[in-house]
């Protein structure tokens, strides 16, 4: 059995950020970190999402983070972890962190909009506030290809729904079209492909209109909601990992 929930505590936080670093490590998308932790500034402006393998000790196993136009209620948990690493990678941002100087780390794009050109439409929903960005979405090596990292990414998605924005957007690398396309995404070929700015993978722009959203997927995050009103949880079967 397996749980989502969204996580707020210093302690899974942190867990958090190992996972990810684990899983892009594995993967190929990150440098060496001395501290073992995969964590950057948007993390102050982000909500942060977990799927759980219910056993003894309720193993943390995956991960996502929606990043919104604003700090976030826990940022000052995710402020503590920062300045506590040692790599000279979060320099930069610890400086900020240490004299709560939190506007000089709220940057004017999401990361999708620093690594491509998007305009029109999607540009003004930005504008206005009501489209948000999910990204690093990362499940432990051992546990992939049993449904995890679809169930978390729909758990996302109902987040964003009951926080009220419209839209969603963010980025896959080359080859992976076909997972967001099937979860609603549509693939901003036009915009062309550009290594993105927070792993430099060559990597396409992805847009989700909430409103299209294929039908069996809102009824899932439907299900999800009443779930999470419920047990403050939602509990899913998947196999065991491998």
């Amino acid at each position: 059995i397996f749980q989502l929930c969204e996580i707020k505590n210093k302690e899974d936080l942190m867990r958090q950020f190992a996972i990810r670093y684990i899983g892009y490590k594995h993967d190929g998308f990150v440098q060496d970190l001395k501290d073992g932790l995969e964590v950057d500034k948007y993390d102050l402006f982000s909500r942060h999402f977990a799927a759980f393998f219910v056993n003894e000790s309720s193993e943390q196993i995956a991960t996502t983070r929606m990043i919104t136009p604003e700090l976030s209620d826990h940022f000052e948990e995710v402020a503590s972890i920062i300045t506590h690493c040692n790599d000279s990678y979060y320099n930069s941002v610890k400086e900020a962190v240490s004299h709560k100087q939190y506007d000089l780390l709220k940057v004017p794009e999401f990361p999708t909009l620093e690594s491509f050109t998007i305009n029109g439409n999607i540009r003004k929903k930005i504008k206005d506030k009501v489209v948000v960005e999910l990204s690093r979405t990362s499940v432990l090596p051992e546990y992939r290809s049993n449904g995890v990292n679809s169930m978390i990414l729909l758990f996302a998605y109902q987040a964003v729904i009951k926080a009220g924005y419209k839209d969603i957007i963010g980025s896959c690398k080359i080859g992976r079209e076909n997972f967001y396309e099937k979860y609603g995404y549509q693939v901003l070929k036009e915009v062309g492909t550009h290594p993105y700015k927070l792993n430099n993978i060559p990597s396409f722009a992805l847009y989700l209109d909430l409103l299209n959203l294929p039908s069996q997927f809102k009824y899932m995050t439907a299900l999800m909601q009443d779930r999470l009103d419920k047990y403050n949880y939602v509990p899913f079967l998947s196999p065991v990992a491998k």
